[in-house]
């Protein structure tokens, strides 16, 4: 088992958290006002596909180190 100081869970979970409900609700915004914006879509799709990972991989690390729940 890996020791986890409790300020560093708590910033994990809490930028976990943040990272994958932005990416979902910046994407459900992209296609609910479709307008091609070619910026947009690159800066999306390029952020997307680095914290997605980022914030899921968080969530197995923290898990299979014990800190996952109560």
């Amino acid at each position: 088992m890996v020791y986890v100081l409790q300020k560093v869970l708590a910033v994990g979970w809490i930028l976990a958290g943040v990272c994958l409900a932005a990416l979902i609700l910046v994407q459900h915004k992209l296609y609910r006002d479709f307008e091609y914006d070619a910026l947009e879509w690159t800066i999306f799709l390029t952020l997307a596909r680095l914290l997605w990972p980022l914030g899921i991989s968080w969530i197995i690390f923290a898990c299979a180190s014990g800190y996952g729940g109560m």
